[in-house]
């Protein structure tokens, strides 16, 4: 099974945090007229990210943790790829995969649980830009460069990006 990989050799991405909106917020930042903001809460908090190639160009994003563990999942899916094409040796040179952090139950849709879920987010993809493998997947340079619509655009659709 051949293992797509960007052109790219190493990692060239450096993610940050940027913000977050809670869930049944109005979306921050969202420039959204009075008459629009009933439609511009969201059903679950979004993160959003500034993930900035080495080129200097800087994407946007807005995910959900939904997003997230779909990347996740993909990852997962090109690191067993990589593992039965070895003869299911993983010590054939596979780092672990970076791990998305978990979830809470509790208060999880507190400032100060977002706030901090929002940099664990960003690390997780930062470790994920940094892995031999994952770093030159295309799967994670088509989640660090996709198009994210504008807040109310996309919370009009209901989902994130």
């Amino acid at each position: 099974t051949r293992i797509e990989q960007s052109s790219r050799s190493t990692a060239s991405f450096q993610v940050k945090p940027v913000g977050y909106t809670r869930a049944g917020e109005v979306c921050r930042g969202a420039k959204s007229s009075a008459a629009s903001q009933q439609s511009a809460k969201a059903a679950v908090p979004m993160f959003w990210f500034a993930a900035i190639r080495e080129d200097g160009e800087t994407f946007s994003l807005v995910k959900t943790r939904t997003d997230l563990e779909e990347l996740q999942k993909s990852m997962n899916e090109l690191v067993a790829q990589a593992t039965s094409a070895r003869d299911g040796s993983v010590d054939g040179g596979i780092e672990a995969l970076p791990r998305l952090p978990g979830k809470k139950l509790l208060n999880s849709n507190s400032d100060a649980h977002l706030k901090k879920r929002v940099g664990r987010y960003a690390s997780y993809l930062q470790s994920s830009a940094d892995h031999p493998l994952i770093g030159r997947s295309e799967a994670l340079h088509a989640f660090l460069t996709a198009h994210t619509p504008a807040p109310e655009d996309m919370l009009q659709r209901g989902r994130g990006a």
